[in-house]
Parts: structure tokens; sequence; C-alpha cells
């Protein structure tokens, strides 16, 4: 067991270190208008969406595009987006399956 451990964390490593680094990394490359780094967290976004049982996942973005971007993206996996609140700088979206 502990082999398939191992194994998937130099997957991992191995995968963040082609991405460019870390998912923290991405959310502030993301933040600072990097488009490549936007498609990996809306991709992480998206695999915890399909990953999860969760009938109701809440997403907080900074910038219109990325709002339109997480609606679409929500809506191909059959969620719908039910509130979003400006709160502040961000928006709160409220997707429920």
């Amino acid at each position: 067991m502990q082999v398939w451990n191992f194994a998937g964390m130099v997957l991992a490593g191995l995968a963040f270190a082609l991405a460019g680094g870390c998912p923290g990394r991405q959310l502030f490359l993301s933040g600072e208008g990097d488009g490549d780094a936007a498609v990996f967290v809306l991709g992480m976004i998206m695999e915890a969406v399909k990953s999860g049982n969760e009938n109701e996942v809440i997403v907080m973005v900074d910038t219109d595009a990325s709002k339109e971007n997480v609606s679409r993206a929500a809506q191909s996996k059959n969620y719908s987006v039910t509130d979003i609140q400006q709160q502040g700088d961000e928006y709160r979206m409220t997707l429920i399956k």
C-alpha cells in the first residue's frame, strides 16, 4: 500500500512541476492574469466538482471573466448557478446539482 502512496506523490509532484508550480502558485498567477494558470485552476475546480458527492459547491472568483467561465463549466457538468453575490472585489457563486 505504501508503494502506491509513494507513486501517487511522485506523480503529483511531476504534474505540478510540469504545470509550473503548486496549486497555490497557480491561484496567484491566475489572479495576475495568467491564462494558463486560470485554465489550471478551472480544471482543479471542475475536478473537485466531478469527484465530490456534494450537491452544493461554493466558488469565489474575482473577475467577470472568471465568473462567466465557472458558470459555463458548471452548466456543462449539470450544475446550476443559483446565487451570485458580490462581496467586495469578489463574487461568491453557489452551484447546485
